[in-house]
């Protein structure tokens, strides 16, 4: 039957039909990729995506975005992520808060910083308008269709800057907010997102 699968019994003994075990699983939902320069990615519950369409649902206890080359139009790019909880009618602007840590291939670069004020969760500081590299990497969100707790979100980038210096930035955040999440929207504090920007989302299924 739908939803079943077939099971070992063991050595000597006949397999049988069971209900497949639910949750654990990381199941890919859908991706964007800009066809041109734009001002922003975003995954918008229920809203078709380039591939798939966006689900924030509570069939999953987490949402992950995995980037391929986010790249933005002007060097030096802050990447920056805001939420919305009106299926991207609006985005929140206020009671983001965040922490960052930073590395580099030179021994003066490790910091740990708030990455600046509380209007988004800020994703790295420094982002090349290089076509062939861009940000790399993943963020998680957590408790996107939990009502009774606050959104938290964690992340983990490599990036290139001036074309030799590796950047590598992890860190955590959450918002202030209860409500749920039901639209994301991905870009960098000045210029556009460059065509064949790409980011994936999935879902960790919910037992």
């Amino acid at each position: 039957d739908d939803g079943q699968v077939l099971t070992s019994a063991g050595a000597g003994a006949a397999p049988a039909f069971e209900a497949a075990a639910g949750g654990g699983a990381w199941e890919y939902i859908c991706r964007q990729t800009l066809a041109s320069d734009a001002s922003d990615i975003q995954f918008i519950d229920g809203t078709a995506a380039t591939d798939g369409t966006p689900d924030f649902g509570s069939d999953y206890a987490a949402v992950q975005f995995l980037m391929e080359h986010l790249v933005p139009a002007t060097d030096a790019a802050q990447a920056r992520l805001w939420i919305s909880t009106d299926t991207g009618s609006s985005y929140l602007t206020a009671d983001y808060w965040a922490a960052s840590q930073w590395i580099k291939n030179q021994a003066d670069g490790t910091a740990t910083t708030v990455l600046g004020a509380t209007d988004n969760f800020r994703l790295s500081t420094t982002t090349e308008g290089d076509a062939a590299q861009g940000l790399n990497g993943y963020v998680n969100l957590f408790n996107t269709s939990d009502t009774a707790h606050n959104p938290f979100a964690t992340w983990d980038f490599a990036t290139s800057a001036t074309g030799i210096n590796i950047y590598r930035y992890s860190g955590g955040a959450f918002h202030t907010t209860n409500q749920n999440v039901d639209a994301v929207k991905f870009g960098f504090h000045t210029g556009d997102v460059l065509a064949a920007s790409t980011i994936r989302m999935y879902g960790l299924k919910a037992s």
